[in-house]
């Protein structure tokens, strides 16, 4: 599966239907995206989660600000690409991911932290808007956009729900000491 991502620091996990979520939203103005608050975050969460149930381990919001992207290992043991709008309320499409990326092969590991707990950790650690959540080895990688336009990756253990902001220029794994050697999926 192909996103654009700077993978950042922090997501969290909601048992729902069965399941365990995560995800995020937007505003439903249908304009740009700008929003990511904990509540964009929440609303998209059951959204996709309603849609697919399982794991969601990842929602990005793409380049243009018009939907979000979000990945769910679904408790069919498939990953499923679930597009949404911006608001995080309507699902524009739910599509299983024949893809070859490394992790279509293994299903992703719990995290006791909830998506809302870690996304108000990151919020806390680096305040603005959320544009990007994974879960990635035993934590919660969070993209958030301040209110000067620039980026902050945000780890969250995913266990601890302790946050810590990369350092510019640093790899997030080398941030929580997390490097498996595998290479993130950015493009």
């Amino acid at each position: 599966m192909k996103r654009k991502s700077v993978i950042a620091a922090a997501i969290v996990v909601v048992l729902v239907g069965g399941g365990t979520a995560t995800a995020l939203s937007l505003p439903s103005d249908g304009g740009p995206a700008v929003a990511g608050t904990a509540a964009d975050v929440n609303r998209a969460v059951a959204t996709a989660a309603s849609a697919v149930p399982g794991t969601v381990t990842g929602a990005d919001l793409e380049d243009d600000g018009r939907e979000w992207d979000v990945d769910v290992y679904g408790t069919d043991h498939k990953w499923h690409d679930v597009t949404l709008d911006p608001s995080g309320a309507k699902v524009r499409s739910d599509r299983v991911d024949t893809g070859n990326d490394d992790r279509d092969d293994r299903a992703p590991k719990g995290a006791d932290v909830t998506v809302e707990k870690a996304v108000a950790a990151a919020l806390k650690a680096a305040p603005g808007h959320v544009t990007e959540v994974d879960l990635e080895r035993g934590h919660w990688e969070i993209e958030v956009r301040g209110k000067d336009g620039r980026h902050t990756d945000v780890n969250v253990d995913a266990k601890t729900g302790k946050a810590v902001v990369v350092p510019k220029g640093q790899d997030d794994d080398r941030a929580t000491g997390g490097d498996d050697g595998a290479d993130s999926d950015d493009d």
